[in-house]
């Protein structure tokens, strides 16, 4: 582990009746994967490749290779397992298990994974649907996409500002496996308790994730409970 860090979020609407719940976040620096294959069966393994192949950039395509071995490696010791046993596989709201999230089919462990920039990160929670985001800081944002989210991601002063607000919402709609097609106008954040909403629906807990410079990250829970996030770097 080369860092390890804790954040908890403060209770509030009663929560503090509520039992705290550990999220493991994981976060590794992309970089010489080109030679990453993912733990499993041989035929998880070509899933996973023809899952990487509908990326149109090599780097995409490793990022995704390696999120899938990352996932297997922060789930094996949740679940006392060797990475290939680790029962694994994808979910869709389509119904396809090609493609779409990952679903574990042990323990009621949760699992959300982003890759962006240099950074593939795994966060995994029991019991507790989670999402996580992480993203590369642009040099700029273009203005139709300010525009176009600036009701949703509320600062857009700078792309750091932007994409810290960006990272959140997207984090969240992972969470309610909604992903992009909820409209991130519908998010609510509040930042003074680190929860958000979504108009008429569901609601849950936030934090940012400590990622490195020239990157921002952040991931989300549903419910009310604390939410307090162990995140670890991977080599």
């Amino acid at each position: 582990l080369l860092v390890q860090a804790e954040k908890l979020s403060k209770p509030v609407g009663g929560a503090e009746s509520l039992p705290p719940r550990v999220e493991e976040a994981v976060v590794q620096r992309r970089g010489g994967v080109g030679d990453v294959e993912p733990e499993g069966d041989p035929a998880d393994a070509r899933g996973e490749h023809r899952r990487a192949a509908h990326y149109h950039r090599v780097v995409d395509r490793e990022r995704s290779l390696l999120a899938a071995s990352l996932v297997r490696r922060t789930l094996a010791p949740l679940l006392d397992l060797a990475p290939q046993d680790v029962p694994v596989t994808r979910q869709c709201r389509c119904g396809s298990t090609e493609h779409g999230r990952p679903l574990v089919l042990a323990g009621d462990w949760h699992v959300s994974v982003s890759h962006g920039g240099h950074l593939v990160a795994v966060v995994a929670a029991q019991g507790r649907a989670v999402g996580v985001d992480v993203e590369e800081v642009p040099a700029a944002v273009d203005r139709g996409v300010v525009d176009l989210l600036e009701s949703a991601v509320g600062d857009t002063s700078s792309p750091e500002a932007y994409i810290s607000g960006w990272v959140r919402l997207e984090a969240v709609v992972k969470a309610t496996g909604e992903g992009l097609a909820r409209p991130l106008g519908d998010v609510l954040l509040d930042s003074e308790s680190s929860t958000w909403s979504i108009r008429g629906g569901r609601s849950g807990r936030w934090a940012d994730l400590p990622v490195s410079a020239g990157h921002r990250g952040a991931v989300a829970g549903l419910g009310a409970a604390p939410l307090s996030v162990r995140v670890a770097w991977a080599d």
